[in-house]
């Protein structure tokens, strides 16, 4: 697990001018924590979430800064392994973005159904059951996961930036996720935003790589 921190601990500087679209600690989320989710077009922008509950994040259980407290379900040996959030934001103009994420354990990032970001979980087709590939403890559980949404992903007006979180298994005893966006209108320091959450997430993947060999 250090092995991760200290590999992903890369600095993003900000620009100055940017605009910030989607807060730290901000409501107008929206969230589903029961144990099975029947609807596959859930992160579309069209989706109907009215029947979801609302909520401001940091969304979880199980530590003290959580705003907004989920149900882990019913029995406390094998609470439910994935949860789905969403949130509105408005674009006057089409930019790119450019974001930080806390998630404990793995999440998928999806922009108007679109998936633009993956930490720590398998490729492919996720399941409710898919787990989470390293569990995460200490600082690293709010480590602030760079990543950028390129502006073909979004559109002028409402967008839905919708998170799937899984967790490392049945026992964890704690959850969170927060989200925060900036509008980066220069290219340059879009370009520049983008080239080191890449190079971030090469440096993760490649630590969760070494922590899951070396427990195997």
């Amino acid at each position: 697990m250090r092995t991760y921190l200290l590999l992903a601990l890369v600095l993003l500087t900000r620009n100055a001018g940017a605009e910030e679209v989607l807060k730290w600690n901000q409501g107008g989320w929206k969230y589903w924590d029961a144990a099975k989710l029947e609807a596959p077009d859930w992160k579309a922008a069209n989706f109907d979430d009215q029947a979801w509950k609302d909520g401001t994040s940091p969304l979880g259980y199980g530590d003290d800064d959580i705003k907004t407290k989920i149900s882990f379900g019913d029995n406390d040996a094998a609470k439910i392994l994935t949860y789905h959030f969403r949130h509105a934001i408005e674009l006057d103009d089409v930019v790119h973005l450019a974001g930080e994420m806390i998630v404990d354990d793995g999440a998928v990032v999806f922009a108007n159904g679109k998936e633009v970001y993956r930490i720590n979980l398998p490729q492919g087709e996720l399941k409710p059951t898919t787990t989470a590939r390293i569990a995460k403890s200490g600082d690293l559980e709010r480590y602030k996961h760079k990543f950028v949404i390129e502006k073909d992903k979004l559109t002028k007006g409402k967008n839905i930036i919708a998170i799937e979180v899984h967790q490392i298994g049945g026992t964890s005893s704690d959850l969170a996720v927060d989200l925060q966006l900036e509008a980066v209108v220069d290219d340059a320091e879009f370009k520049k935003r983008k080239d080191a959450a890449g190079q971030e997430a090469e440096m993760i993947e490649n630590a969760i790589n070494t922590a899951e060999a070396a427990s195997q």
